[in-house]
Parts: C-alpha cells; structure tokens; sequence
C-alpha cells in the first residue's frame, strides 16, 4: 500500500500526498523505482523481444518458458530478473504468458527450480510405481 505522506528531506516536515510543494520551498521528491524495475520502465517491449530471439531462438514472440504463442488481445508479459543472487537481477530475461510469469515467483532461481523438480520427480515417480515404496 502507498504511503499517504511524504517527508520534506529539506526540513523534515510531514506532508499529505496530495500536497506537492513544502513551506520551505522544497518540491515533493520523485518516488523510488527498485533497481530491478528500472528495466520495466526503461526497456521498451521491442528490447525484451530482441532478447528472446538472441537467447531463446524465439523470434516468433511465442512464451520463452511453454511456447504458448502470443494472443491478438494481449502481449506477453516481460521477464526480468527479481532476485539479488540472480545473474540477470535488474535485466530482461525474455518474454513469457501470464500463466509462467506466475509460476515464477521473486524467490525463484536456477538452484531453487532444480530443487523443486527434483521433488516433483520423486512425486511422480512414487505414484507411477517407479520409485521405492
């Protein structure tokens, strides 16, 4: 949720948000964009596209992750990398649907989704009867 104030950093008076200016004279300060935003509000959709075909060999624009192709009402989403420990922290990663862009999570990374695969084939492997009991 947004905060309904700001603080002048000039002479540290509380403000409504609605109020743009300080008695003192300073303006209300811009908000803070997290650096791995900045890509979002800097990289047109044409670049993360571009990315897709160099690394994916998808020029297409059908979704990096499941190939799902691209609907006449709505583009991909664009990906970019959320975490820290990330490689691509704060860079485009491709363009994928909604359907993966949700099952990537900010806590998602290359050590975290080998490990929930591992899970995932044990699981299977249990209940088709190839694994031990």
């Amino acid at each position: 949720m947004a905060k309904k104030y700001w603080l002048c950093v000039k002479c540290g008076t509380r403000h409504e948000r609605t109020k743009q200016k300080c008695p003192c004279g300073r303006a209300r300060p811009k908000r803070r964009v997290p650096f791995h935003l900045k890509t979002l509000q800097n990289d047109p959709y044409e670049v993360y596209l571009q990315f897709s075909a160099n690394v994916h060999d998808n020029g297409d624009g059908s979704c990096d992750v499941c190939g799902r192709p691209q609907s006449d009402e709505r583009r991909h989403d664009r990906d970019h990398g959320r975490n820290r420990n990330d490689p691509a922290y704060g860079n485009p990663r491709g363009v994928v649907c909604a359907s993966c862009n949700i099952l990537m999570r900010r806590e998602l990374t290359l050590e975290r989704a080998t490990q929930i695969c591992g899970y995932l084939y044990r699981v299977n492997a249990f209940y088709t009867g190839k694994g031990a009991r």
